[in-house]
């Protein structure tokens, strides 16, 4: 299987393009699509950026002296882990072993960078491939 074939389609993602990204809209974003995160794309389309839960608790940890000085650029991861629509399964999951961190979802681009769809790990958990 490839990661085109297992990925959740744009359609179906929290997505905002940019410049379009106040706190509010994405928190309610994320509260809506109850994914824990929010993808973002730039106006040509290719991957922006990334806000989940611990990115957001973090911006709020270097900012609780001043929660309203919070912004997008605190959140905003710009290089969040990703991989390619034609990699395998098996590939997907070497990539994963490999980082130093644990992910819970991963955006899926093309050979170009755009924003295909995404996969989510608790569907690979709760045996939804």
């Amino acid at each position: 299987l490839l990661m085109k074939d297992i990925m959740y389609d744009l359609a179906d993602l929290p997505v905002l393009d940019l410049p379009q990204g106040a706190i509010g809209t994405v928190l309610e974003t994320i509260e809506q699509y109850g994914m824990g995160y929010c993808l973002f794309r730039n106006p040509d389309g290719k991957l922006a950026g990334m806000v989940s839960n611990a990115d957001i608790r973090r911006a709020l940890l270097r900012h609780l002296g001043d929660l309203n000085a919070v912004k997008l650029e605190d959140m905003l991861n710009p290089t969040p882990k990703r991989i390619s629509a034609d990699s395998t399964v098996s590939q997907m999951l070497s990539y994963v072993r490999s980082l130093d961190f644990q992910i819970l979802n991963l955006p899926v681009v093309d050979q170009d960078g755009r924003l295909l769809g995404a996969f989510n790990f608790n569907n690979l958990i709760l045996g939804e491939l």
